[in-house]
């Protein structure tokens, strides 16, 4: 069976430990799609793009998708090195005369690839305020301080991260192309792609497709509301705006044999650790890591009243975009979660598809939240069994059982064994009730709202 088939025998476990996820971690809104082998598995969201308002979250709503416009900014320089209008080792220098300092020689040193991968030894956003009064900066700003230097170490010593580093990307691109930033990165990368619903900056007459942005989630108050704000010269490392399904197709575009966009060493490239310093391990643009077995590359973003994540494997061909409108929301941690149910799946499908003769319209009726005093349980069909799980959990296999069923009785086979493993739950009616009974324990039907 390929993974496509057990993420589409897993949609609705995912559907509801997505939903669940929005509600016990009070998320305004998320908005999740799932892409196998160049098909759309699952695409959904939940809660709302405008709490005040009401109005529903949709997969085509905009957010703003901060970091992720390093992916872009990287794409357009590797689109102008196919075409040899740069080259990957150029020092920063030979494009942007401006671009040294007595203050700091380092600069001079500093290539096209230690920005890319994050080598360059640059400080992280220069010395402006733009992350707590949201004035980002211009290029003025910028020139003044890279005269006073911008180095924190030498390039190579330490793998650091920099938004002033693809701040100066983007000024490269400026110099290399002629135009713009904005009007470049549509020209080398958006147009493209076909990316209809991503732009390099806000669009004035877009605002009311973004969602609202809002704050981190303390205890006993209402999150903060954000405004849109600009992020100026600072677009390249930061300003874009983006949807699920554009991600998506971004993506496929830098999966390996459709070379319509980039030429397949090109994204090979791109996707090779340039830069390894303990635990960060960076490519051109993408962050690259590992979940379970599986080696994927991808970015994050944060933005005022976003987190976002995305990344892609390139065996199996897999795509997962998470983008939340709030901050603290654990994107990464959902992505990799889904991660983690489509491959528990496929690894249990055998005994998921066994035909045991199940009643499954019955199983499906079953299937949904139960709760008593110690937390909620997800009973969900899977296939043609039922399995149990913790949909607290970030990684919801580490609490899953499969069910073996005797008509209304589930004896749980595989979880973890300081729990219910090898015990039985019974479906029951009480008072026109669904319950999951163990012994003399009724654990009853939960329902929630955001």
């Amino acid at each position: 069976m390929s993974l496509k088939t057990s993420a589409k025998m897993a949609e609705g476990l995912i559907d509801r430990w997505l939903d669940y996820q929005t509600y016990i971690r009070e998320l305004p809104g998320l908005s999740v799609g799932i892409d196998i082998e160049g098909e759309t598995v699952f695409q959904k969201s939940y809660g709302y793009s405008n709490v005040a308002q009401q109005t529903p979250m949709t997969p085509e709503t905009l957010f703003r998708i901060a970091s992720h416009s390093k992916l872009f900014t990287a794409s357009a320089i590797m689109r102008l090195f196919a075409s040899g209008k740069l080259r990957l080792d150029d020092p920063v220098v030979q494009h942007l005369a401006w671009f040294r300092s007595e203050a700091d020689p380092n600069l001079e040193h500093v290539t096209l690839r230690q920005l890319l991968s994050h080598s360059s030894g640059m400080n992280r956003d220069g010395n402006t305020a733009h992350w707590a009064d949201d004035r980002f900066p211009e290029l003025d700003e910028i020139k003044a301080q890279t005269e006073n230097g911008l180095s924190s170490y030498d390039s190579l010593e330490y793998w650091k991260y920099s938004n002033m580093g693809f701040t100066v990307l983007g000024q490269v691109i400026e110099a290399v192309t002629g135009q713009s930033f904005e009007d470049a990165v549509r020209e080398l990368v958006i147009a493209p792609m076909g990316l209809d619903n991503t732009a390099p900056d806000i669009e004035p007459g877009r605002l009311s497709d973004h969602a609202t942005g809002y704050g981190r989630k303390l205890p006993r108050k209402e999150r903060e509301t954000f405004a849109h704000v600009r992020a100026n010269v600072m677009n390249s490392a930061t300003g874009f705006s983006s949807n699920v399904p554009d991600m998506i197709r971004f993506y496929r575009h830098h999966l390996y044999g459709d070379e319509s966009f980039l030429a397949d060493r090109h994204k090979r490239e791109m996707q090779r650790p340039q830069f390894i310093d303990d635990v960060y391990k960076w490519g051109l643009g993408f962050e690259l890591g590992e979940s379970s077995g599986v080696k994927f590359a991808g970015h994050g973003g944060g933005y005022p009243g976003f987190i976002t994540y995305s990344f892609m494997c390139q065996d199996p061909k897999l795509i997962v975009v998470v983008l939340t409108n709030a901050l603290n929301p654990f994107p990464q941690e959902i992505a990799l979660g889904l991660l983690d149910i489509i491959q528990t799946v496929a690894r249990s499908e055998e005994k998921l598809m066994e035909d045991n003769e199940a009643d499954l319209e019955w199983l499906e009726r079953i299937s949904g939240f139960y709760a008593m005093r110690w937390g909620v349980n997800l009973l969900q069909r899977v296939g043609n069994r039922m399995v149990l799980t913790i949909p607290d959990l970030l990684r919801p296999s580490t609490g899953m059982s499969l069910g073996e069923q005797e008509g209304n009785r589930f004896r749980w086979i595989s979880g973890m064994q300081n729990g219910i493993f090898g015990e039985s739950h019974t479906i029951e009616e009480i008072d026109g009730e669904t319950v999951m009974r163990r012994g003399d324990t009724v654990t009853k039907a939960f329902k929630f709202t955001y």
